[in-house]
């Protein structure tokens, strides 16, 4: 939703498309700090999960 409303400001505008788009990933249920490091291997593993298969049982 929000990169369509991007691209109809920007046609708008006549504005230049996005080159790149930062997120910012954050669980505020975790107290705890993560760096850079964490942060990526944390992202590793959230991609891993979702792109393994389902066993059915």
């Amino acid at each position: 939703m929000f990169l369509d409303m991007a691209q109809q400001v920007g046609e708008v505008l006549d504005l230049d498309p996005i080159q790149h788009l930062d997120i910012l990933v954050r669980d505020w249920e975790w107290s705890e700090n993560y760096g850079k490091e964490s942060g990526k291997e944390y992202l590793l593993e959230t991609k891993k999960v979702k792109t393994e298969p389902v066993l059915s049982l």
